[in-house]
This record gives C-alpha cells, structure tokens and sequence, in this order.
C-alpha cells in the first residue's frame, strides 16, 4: 500500500512525457472501385468515407533527415480503418506500416499478408508541407491525393475489393489522448488497494480455517 501511494505520489508531482502516438483522419469521396464482398455496401462511387491511422512513431525504424521524416516497421502502425456508409473495416497490425511526411507530402500505408489475403491501405496527400517532426499536430485540406484501399484474395488471383479515393480530402493529425498523469496516480492506487484487499481476504481465509 505504502509503494502504491509513493508511486502515486510521484506521478501526480512528475510532469506528463511527450507521446508519440499520433492519429491521422482523413475525410473524402469513393471516386470508383469494386466491392465483391460488400465489405462497405454496393454503388460506393460518390459515398464519402473516413479513414483513420492511428501509429506510433517510435514503434519501428525512424529515419530523419532535413527534408523529412520517415517511420516504418511491423511496430508502426497500431490500428488502420476505412469507414464507409457507417460500416467499418479494419486492417490487422502487426505486419507493416509505414508514416512519412516531407517538405512536398505526407504519406500513411497500412498492410496486412496473412499468405491468404493482402490488405493493402494507403493514403498520401502531395504539394503540402507537413511539420518534419512526425510526433507535431497539424491539419491540411488541399493537395493532390493517392489513395487506395484493396484486399487481394491469393486463392482466386482478384481483388475481393479495390477502391479508390479521392479529393476533397481533408487531413488532420492530433496526438493520441494519454492519460494525464493524476489519472495514472489514480489507477496506480486503485492497484494498491485492491491488492490490499486480496491479502486481508485471504488472511481472514486463513484465520476461519484455523
């Protein structure tokens, strides 16, 4: 109890460490694809969607250099979805991911092999000029777009969906809301009592036994 509340103690006195997971929501227009599985419904050409990357850009390789800014790896990206007419689909993690922003662009990529299927999502935004440091907040409404949402069946050799999005875009890329430091003394004391509890449980336990 007593390691509980220094530890508490001490988070609610330390200031908060600057995050580095980030959350890029992008918004736009189906332009055209195909939906063989009715992932996101039928007839998408027009339908406007969301699509949201949330990554850690600490999570895999980093490269930096005074042009740009660049992390990727299997530890990049921690969630991936498309949103389209209310139904969401998302791209397992764990396989790739990737995040860059440059003087002229940004770009997000999200990828998943299973040896079954490919999911493949990609969205980069061009003749913008994003912060260089990948952890700054900002948000960008013009550019040129490429963008690309496809899952490829290896059985059949097709696509079960491939679609394409398009501009307007809008790109807005905050900071991952972390819990505030008195929040973390909270729990960090909630952990203390309820192991306090669970010994005077089991002492009371052993006492009626005896």
């Amino acid at each position: 109890m007593a390691a509980a509340a220094a530890a508490a103690a001490m988070m609610l006195g330390g200031s908060a460490a600057s995050a580095a997971i980030m959350i890029a929501t992008y918004t736009g227009t189906v332009s055209s694809g195909v939906d063989k599985i009715g992932m996101f419904g039928s007839s998408l050409a027009g339908e406007q969607f969301k699509a949201v990357f949330k990554y850690d850009t600490d999570g895999g390789v980093s490269d930096i250099t005074p042009t740009g800014a660049h992390a990727y790896g299997p530890g990049v990206m921690l969630d991936a979805y498309l949103e389209i007419n209310g139904l969401i689909s998302h791209v397992p993690t764990g396989y790739y991911g990737s995040v860059q922003q440059s003087t002229a662009d940004v770009q997000h990529l999200s990828i998943y092999d299973d040896g079954a299927f490919q999911t493949y999502f990609y969205i980069g935004l061009f003749g913008v000029s994003p912060p260089l440091d990948l952890t700054d907040a900002y948000t960008r409404s013009s550019g040129e777009t490429s963008a690309r949402w496809a899952k490829y069946n290896y059985s059949t050799g097709q696509y079960d969906v491939e679609l394409n999005l398009s501009s307007p875009t809008t790109l807005a890329v905050t900071t991952a809301a972390v819990p505030e430091p008195a929040t973390w003394a909270m729990m960090i004391l909630g952990f203390g009592l309820a192991g306090v509890g669970i010994r005077d449980s089991r002492r009371r336990r052993g006492v009626a036994l005896a």
